[in-house]
């Protein structure tokens, strides 16, 4: 293969497809796919990611979620939490939790997700829930406009009016009109934190220093249940990112002092032994058959949970479901690309680790991980200077939420496991892979990349930052000969985000 340097000059290295006595590719020819087969599965891949786009362009975010009202009042309340925590943090703290999450009022944007869940949801909680953020955050014009909108709507609005002006306004009322809105209160309002305010506001316009009390022991004890899982969050994140910031700084001193090959831990074949065209046919078919596994799964599992559901538990189905839709690409890339030459995965991908360079593949991981954290930072600063931000529904998992301890191991298997090994084969190993044929290193990790993005269907923020996180991906297979290092970059990535989910969310 060929390593690109700066002066436009190459240096031959030997491949494994040399070194195994296989002919070189420049030798062989393309396999031959059938040019209207390739056509046909790229038409349905094309109709199959069109839909996919059509589907959350038709789409409100919130309509991708079952129980929006439950899942952001959840949100809401853990997070205005987690606000308070940090106000009682320690001063270094506060200060950095000021630079990455800015100036902004931290109750902005959840004003914005309700005001757009309001849209779509005629539950009057999610009314009231919106007006209370707005009148803790003190925009009490905004709330005045709010409640007046609501002088023509039947009950409860009426009640949650009379609440709300007694609370925040300059309505006064008796000590029994005030008993009964706070008994009226817990009857229709869940004990989270709209609940508390709410609560606590109409406690201490009746002058009611024990009511006041109550309250506020209710809400430490909420808020104490999540000072140490954000603790534990706060104290893993920090570690990682000096651990990391200290791995990259070696990695650069050792490429300084040794040259670049002492990044290398395996031979993979960049650019690959198969022809871009046939990387591409791979891929067509593979989609292809994807798209039709898809749509027959869901047909049998739609029949099957109608006829005897209960009898698998769905997240095993769940879980089948994902091996079986990720294999295709995978094996057709060995079926009609390896196993002719008498090649195999491991050693086309670099999966087997040269001995001695478990060390620098532990740095490399743990270099990427910090670089892609700083990497989020900037993004999510750049978004939210953008006026744009990554939207709740993106990350938010009612089943690591709510869900069974089965569910959340299942959940971890499918995200940090099979996720990073079959995405990497496929984006790095087989599209990057594809794209070297033709194209330099930093050219083919930036176009994998975006394919990478494009297919996890996020808004701008989430694709800029999942952008990111594929090209150093690529960068690290290029560097290092193995897939390894991406693979688990990109599961511990996987891993820390469902860990941060479930230690303040569940």
């Amino acid at each position: 293969m060929t390593v690109e340097h700066e002066s436009n000059t190459t240096i031959e290295l030997t491949t494994p497809i040399e070194e195994g006595g296989c002919s070189n590719i420049n030798e062989d020819h393309p396999v031959g796919f059938s040019l209207a087969w390739t056509i046909i599965c790229t038409a349905l891949v094309a109709a199959g990611m069109g839909l996919l786009v059509w589907s959350y362009d038709s789409l409100t975010s919130i309509e991708h979620v079952e129980n929006p009202e439950r899942a952001l009042a959840h949100i809401v309340t853990r997070s205005m939490d987690l606000e308070s925590l940090h106000e009682q943090a320690p001063p270094w703290q506060q200060s950095l939790y000021q630079i990455l999450n800015g100036d902004e009022d931290p109750s902005t944007p959840l004003i914005g997700w309700y005001d757009e869940l309001t849209n779509t949801s005629s539950d009057p909680l999610s009314s009231l829930y919106a007006a209370l953020l707005e009148a803790e955050a003190g925009e009490l014009e905004g709330l005045n406009v709010r409640i007046e909108s609501w002088d023509e709507r039947s009950e409860p609005f009426p009640l949650f009016q009379t609440m709300l002006t007694t609370a925040y306004g300059v309505q006064t009322s008796s000590v029994e009109d005030m008993t009964m809105l706070q008994a009226r209160l817990a009857e229709e309002v869940p004990d989270n934190w709209f609940y508390s305010r709410l609560a606590l506001q109409l406690a201490k316009r009746a002058d009611d220093v024990s009511l006041e009390s109550r309250i506020h022991d209710a809400i430490e004890t909420r808020v104490n249940l999540l000072f140490w899982q954000d603790r534990v969050l706060v104290l893993t994140e920090m570690s990682l990112a000096v651990l990391g910031g200290l791995a990259l700084l070696l990695m650069m001193w050792f490429r300084y002092q040794k040259g670049s090959g002492v990044l290398m831990m395996s031979h993979a074949s960049l650019p690959p032994p198969w022809f871009g065209r046939d990387g591409f046919a791979v891929l067509m078919r593979g989609g292809a058959f994807t798209l039709l596994l898809l749509s027959g799964l869901g047909v049998l599992l739609g029949a099957y949970f109608s006829v005897i559901d209960g009898a698998v538990d769905s997240k095993i189905m769940e879980l089948i479901s994902s091996i079986l839709l990720y294999a295709p690409i995978p094996f057709l890339l060995y079926y009609y690309l390896l196993q002719p030459k008498g090649l195999s995965l491991s050693e086309v991908l670099g999966l087997h680790v040269r001995a001695g360079k478990v060390g620098m593949l532990v740095l490399t991981v743990l270099a990427l991980f910090a670089c892609g954290m700083f990497g989020d930072v900037v993004i999510s600063l750049g978004g939210k200077a953008l006026g744009r931000a990554t939207h709740w529904t993106e990350w938010f998992n009612d089943s690591l939420v709510w869900g069974g301890t089965s569910g959340i191991i299942i959940l971890f298997l499918e995200v940090a496991v099979l996720a990073p090994i079959f995405e990497e084969c496929i984006f790095r190993g087989i599209v990057f892979g594809s794209l070297r044929r033709r194209f330099g290193w930093v050219v083919s990790a930036m176009l994998s990349a975006a394919i990478f993005s494009i297919v996890h269907g996020y808004g701008l923020v989430g694709f800029v930052a999942v952008w990111w996180s594929g090209f150093l991906w690529a960068w690290a297979y290029e560097k290092t000969g193995s897939l390894w290092p991406g693979i688990l970059a990109h599961a511990l990535n996987n891993l820390v985000l469902l860990l941060s989910l479930l230690l303040v969310f569940r």
